[in-house]
């Protein structure tokens, strides 16, 4: 005892007695219990969040994604038999394909047609027309049917057979859509060659004004030519993001580009080497001069520095929460440190060391800091995984949905408990509590032992 008499009367000095000293102790942790739960339960559902992100944009990006220059421009400078070698021609992405095909780390490559269309729906006999995402996907690879099965609804199969279309839970919600529905699509390159049309006729001085009416009516009945598609299921898009998914060869014709694609979609055996592989790939040479390159990283590189944005404005802000609770921890002290006055003269009377005087008060501290912590990390831990569970009773108990899915698109709440997250939690909190105990056990030791027995 005389060895560790500073932990002993620590521990003597925490023992509730009923004494307003024992209520302020368990008040402190209670304090830096709530503080490390709240933070452990916000940072992992942002953690969730972020993943849940990475995995619905991997589910629907490629993680390469390979884009012609411009044709004119590129075989303006070559040969048409060395651009068709080249691949440079969009008829020829075949080569393309090949090339990479042959190279390591990539699962898989196939074309793609992406780009803006008109849709039109009747709904209970309304006309609804709205400006839309379209994405044409190549049903021959087994790899990019699996990414639209891993996204679809209530167990629903990608079906794209005919004319058939898949669209996003969103634009179905928005639009007021149903498996069955007919939904018709317009081109934006038909309306781009319409305005065109019209323009040159409006200039045209030989036609008259009567008979422009009519040469714009059927140049509008040749150029605007509607495709229309059945709704044959349902998928979770990226982020609130309303598209229309449909076979290759329906978005080739909506587009009138024949055999050619809008680029190349490479899909890799490790998403996260994309930037490394792809700068690899430019490095050595690989893609054919005026096609360009982009990974996932890249293409979302602000949504995932918005995170990490809000994860550390987080992590400070809540941290506030614990650096109260050290504050009461130093209140706890430093009445602590009034109240015994007397057995602090005894002690240094007796030629007990500062450091010493320290560790009991310090050790105080510390006790709670930890206490709290761990206390702290179970309850975080604990709602976490019943997160669902509490936030079907706050809806049911306060009749406020928490995290709606209309808003947030997601049925469950995402969350993910790292351990680098609450690594830095625990030792974060445990040296605030520590450090909150250090300046009242620092001015104890300093008190004089005469005048701490006079008075």
């Amino acid at each position: 005892m005389k060895k560790n008499f500073s932990l002993f009367l620590a521990l003597r000095y925490l023992q509730p007695r009923g004494t307003a000293v024992s209520i302020i102790t368990l008040i402190s942790l209670a304090g830096v219990t709530l503080g490390v739960g709240v933070l452990v339960v916000v940072i992992a559902v942002m953690t969730g969040f972020e993943i849940k992100i990475k995995e619905t944009i991997l589910g629907m990006e490629p993680h390469i994604s390979l884009n012609l220059a411009g044709e004119g421009f590129a075989i303006g400078r070559m040969e048409e038999d060395e651009a068709l070698e080249s691949g440079l021609l969009p008829s020829r992405w075949d080569k393309v394909r090949e090339k990479f095909q042959g190279l390591g780390n990539v699962a898989a490559v196939y074309p793609f047609v992406e780009g803006a269309v008109l849709i039109e729906v009747d709904v209970n006999g309304e006309k609804r027309r709205r400006a839309q995402m379209m994405r044409g996907v190549y049903l021959g690879d087994e790899a990019q049917n699996a990414q639209l099965r891993k996204l679809m609804i209530d167990g629903m199969e990608p079906d794209l057979d005919g004319d058939k279309v898949i669209i996003s839970k969103q634009l179905g919600r928005t639009m007021g859509l149903r498996l069955g529905d007919i939904i018709t699509l317009v081109s934006s390159k038909n309306v781009e060659e319409l305005l065109n049309a019209v323009e040159e006729i409006n200039e045209d001085d030989t036609i008259g004004t009567e008979a422009k009416g009519g040469a714009i009516s059927d140049k509008i009945k040749q150029l605007v030519v509607p495709t229309e598609l059945e709704v044959s299921g349902f998928f979770d898009s990226p982020w609130f993001a309303e598209v229309v998914v449909v076979p290759l060869e329906i978005a080739q014709d909506v587009y009138s580009l024949g055999p050619n694609v809008h680029g190349l979609d490479v899909q890799l055996t490790d998403a996260y080497r994309a930037d490394e592989i792809l700068r690899k790939f430019n490095d050595a040479d690989e893609i054919p001069p005026y096609w360009i390159g982009s990974t996932w990283i890249e293409r979302n590189a602000d949504k995932f520095a918005a995170i990490r944005n809000e994860r550390a404005m987080l992590y400070f802000v809540l941290f506030f929460i614990v650096l109260v609770a050290a504050f009461s921890i130093m209140n706890t002290m430093i009445t602590v440190t009034v109240q015994k006055r007397r057995e602090i003269g005894v002690m240094k009377a007796l030629g007990a060391k500062e450091s010493q005087i320290i560790w009991v008060f310090l050790a105080q501290g510390m006790i709670v800091g930890v206490v709290g912590t761990l206390s702290g990390l179970g309850l975080g831990a604990l709602v976490v995984h019943y997160r669902n569970e509490v936030r079907a009773f706050f809806a049911a108990t306060f009749n406020r949905e928490i995290f709606p899915e209309a808003v947030y698109g997601v049925t469950e709440i995402p969350a993910k408990i790292v351990g680098t997250d609450v690594a830095i939690i625990a030792v974060g909190a445990f040296l605030l509590c520590s450090l909150a105990a250090l300046v009242p056990a620092m001015v104890a030791a300093r008190l004089d032992a005469a005048k701490a027995l006079r008075d």
